[in-house]
Formats: structure tokens, C-alpha cells, sequence
């Protein structure tokens, strides 16, 4: 699994700005090293046995469920509107037949069609394309943005709807965008409570993140406006995520997303003994 002239375990981890709190502290850690990809290819390189663990979205998690397990204490959830999944249209929310939106946004897409089906009774067609929201627009009545790239068009583009947002009002729970999963046998002890540790060292330089992410004009969005958006983010695995990450894959189930609704099974904390 691991390079044989490279003992340290691969991490496969996203490469979005919310999830720096969860993974800077481990860019330095003696035992990982980290490979930044889209979330739907870490999600086939852990399943193939090329990654050690990753940072999975939810819809990414459940398709393998059986296979791993969950680092407990540790996700990035949200429960407020902070850009992080926009759904942009070019007419209206009830004029929208086609959807614009990169294949490897698995999670995000199953929350743009719960959405829309449950709030505005639509079921677009999935247009599967990558690239800038005017293009992606000209391709389709509405196109689905994540990460980055939806905080930066935020702001200059104001006929969206902030899709966490929108969850959290159906719901009233948050919404679940990672957390690390891995194999039984592919994490020591020791290196799930690292997994935990990076996660307190991270949560305590956000202004940090913040700041770094701005000099390295990684968007052109504000240095206040970033901090913002960080702080909007739980890093903490509490029992009201794991029940908005419930809910969020029983609905996948009853929209046919999923066969089933897998069970979590837990690394670090025993849930039903707590």
C-alpha cells in the first residue's frame, strides 16, 4: 500500500480551505504524507488500497461504509449560510431543467437533487462539467459550485441559493462535508489520536489559515471574509453532526441514492456506550 521506500501513511485529503484546520498540522508530521485530490478520487484511491485514510464527504463514505471506519471527534460540518455549496441559475429557481456540475462533487450533487426535489418539487437533469460558471451557465438553467470555487463567486454572482443553507432550514441540523475514514488495519492508535490532535492544533490558527490562504492569493476573496467563512465550520464530530450525517444519508436512501443506510462504526469512542 505504502511506497516501500516511504513508510508514512498516505492521507488523502481535499484540497478546499475549510478542511486546512483538519489537515495542517499534519503537513509536518513525521508518519503522513498527503495527497491532495477531489474528493470522488481520494474516495477510489482508498477504496483501491492506494490511501491509507481520507477525508470523505458523506455520499463517498456510505458507498463503502462496511469497509471503514470513522475517526470519532473529528469532521467538518456547517450549519450556516457560508458559501461553501451554491447552486447558481440564470432565470430561476423554478425554471431549472438541467444542472450544471463537476462529477467528482458526489455529496454536493446528492444535495443540490434533495433540495430541489424536497423544497421546489424539481428533478433536473445532471449536466456532468467542470469549468467557469459563465460556461457552466451557457451549458445548463443552473450549475452546482463547491469549495473555493463557490466562496469566490459568492459575491459577484447573486442569483444563488447558499445550498448548507437551505439544508440546515429543512432540517434543523448540521451539515456534514468530511471526516477521516480508514481500514481497521491501515491506522495504528496512535496515529487516529494524531488525526484528532492535528484537528485541535488546526482549529487554533485560523487566522493563521486565513491570513496564509490570502498572501497565497489562492482566491481573491477578502482575509476577513476567509476568516469568516473558516469560523462558520465545526471541526468537532458531536452527536448533533452525526445526526445531521444521518439524516442527510437516509434521505440519499429514499431518493434512491443509496441501497442502504450504512452504520458508523467508530474509531477512538464507542457512541452507545457513551
Amino acid at each position: 500500500m505504502n511506497d516501500t521506500m516511504d513508510p508514512r501513511k498516505r492521507l488523502g485529503i481535499p484540497g478546499a480551505l475549510f478542511t486546512v484546520p483538519l489537515t495542517t498540522a499534519l503537513r509536518n508530521a513525521n508518519g503522513f504524507r498527503l495527497a491532495v485530490d477531489a474528493p470522488a478520487r481520494n474516495a477510489l484511491m482508498l477504496r483501491e488500497h492506494h490511501l491509507d485514510a481520507a477525508l470523505l464527504s458523506p455520499i463517498d463514505f456510505a458507498r463503502d461504509g462496511s469497509s471503514y471506519r470513522v475517526v470519532s471527534g473529528v469532521a467538518a460540518s456547517s450549519q450556516s449560510s457560508n458559501s461553501a455549496i451554491t447552486l447558481h441559475f440564470r432565470e430561476g429557481l423554478h425554471h431549472i431543467g438541467t444542472l450544471a456540475a463537476d462529477p467528482a462533487l458526489t455529496s454536493e450533487i446528492i444535495l443540490a437533487k434533495i433540495i430541489l426535489a424536497e423544497e421546489f418539487d424539481l428533478s433536473p437533469k445532471i449536466v456532468p462539467f467542470q469549468g467557469p460558471l459563465d460556461v457552466m451557465l451557457g451549458k445548463a438553467d443552473a450549475a452546482l459550485l463547491a469549495g473555493d470555487t463557490s466562496l469566490g463567486e459568492a459575491a459577484a454572482h447573486p442569483n444563488a441559493v447558499d445550498l448548507v443553507e437551505a439544508w440546515v432550514e429543512m432540517t434543523d441540523l448540521p451539515f456534514v462535508h468530511c471526516f477521516w475514514c480508514a481500514r481497521e488495519e491501515d491506522l495504528t492508535d496512535g496515529e487516529v489520536q494524531a488525526l484528532q490532535e492535528a484537528r485541535d492544533k488546526g482549529t487554533a490558527m485560523i487566522s493563521a489559515i486565513a491570513a496564509d490562504a490570502a498572501a497565497q492569493s489562492r482566491t481573491s476573496v477578502p482575509i476577513v471574509s476567509l476568516r469568516a467563512h473558516l469560523e462558520s465550520f465545526s471541526y468537532d464530530f458531536t452527536e448533533e453532526v452525526e445526526e445531521g450525517l444521518q439524516e442527510f444519508l437516509r434521505f440519499a436512501y429514499y431518493h434512491g441514492v443509496l441501497p442502504d443506510v450504512p452504520d458508523v462504526r467508530w474509531w477512538g469512542v464507542n457512541r452507545e456506550e457513551d
